[in-house]
């Protein structure tokens, strides 16, 4: 089988559809009940659905299985060998509002929309607005000509396929940094956002945000470096603050 994180659609190796992987509310194995000695089959508490582990089935087994039910739920190790992990994680993973039955708390982004949208029922919450992701690179320099060049693959200096131990006549001149393209605000410009809580929201309730402002972490890049984040993910309000539970990149539910 082969999985492609961006799109997250599962085939066989031929290149059969099987399933696209979306679970509303980013479970994880982990928390699941085991239902099998074998820990084949877990438990979804929130659904009540049975969701089947993929490792060790062959293609022949896993097209039989979800050709029996569409709607049936798998989870992908990212570390089976019988699963081919391909391209990267997408560097914003939404949410499904409409299938997801968990409150969704909105975001106001801008001081002019904090004021619009704050009433007795909707308190805002106030969030430090961090700086867009930008672009992570390096610059380098050659010894002998002076040529400067910029560097976005942290493994390779600006020549293709030069690896940094190969590269002697060449040295980095200003170190790696994200170069940020300015923050996410509202349409007065002024870099705040808030969310905006529900006056009857209690401590211990999970809720669909349905826009993060901080970064909450799906991935790494591991050759340009930088971590990409959920546009909008479940949490646990704390009374305070809000607690996301998103899982780490090493499975895939849905």
């Amino acid at each position: 089988m082969r999985f492609d994180q961006e799109s997250r659609i599962l085939r066989t190796d031929s290149g059969r559809f099987l399933k696209r992987l979306l679970c509303p509310l980013h479970k994880r194995w982990d928390e699941m009940q085991q239902l099998d000695s074998d820990d084949r089959r877990r438990l979804c508490g929130s659904c009540a659905k049975a969701v089947i582990n993929l490792d060790g089935l062959t293609d022949a087994q896993a097209e039989k299985l979800l050709d029996s039910d569409r709607e049936t739920c798998v989870m992908i190790p990212f570390g089976a060998t019988n699963i081919t992990i391909e391209g990267e994680a997408p560097r914003l993973m939404g949410q499904s509002k409409e299938s997801c039955p968990l409150r969704v708390i909105r975001t106001a982004r801008g001081l002019d929309e904090i004021r619009r949208q704050t009433t007795p029922e909707l308190r805002p919450l106030v969030v430090e607005v961090p700086e867009s992701e930008g672009i992570q690179m390096s610059i380098w320099q050659h010894r002998k000509t002076g040529e400067v060049k910029i560097a976005t693959d942290m493994r390779y200096p600006p020549m293709i396929g030069c690896p940094l131990s190969d590269s002697p006549h060449w040295r980095m001149v200003l170190g790696w940094q994200r170069y940020s393209s300015g923050h996410r605000t509202g349409s007065d410009n002024i870099p705040i956002a808030a969310y905006m809580i529900p006056a009857d929201l209690k401590p211990g309730e999970m809720v669909l945000v349905e826009d993060t402002i901080e970064l909450v972490k799906a991935s790494v890049n591991i050759s340009q470096g930088g971590v990409r984040g959920y546009t909008s993910a479940p949490a646990v309000w704390t009374g305070e603050g809000f607690d996301f539970c998103v899982p780490p990149p090493s499975w895939c539910i849905g």
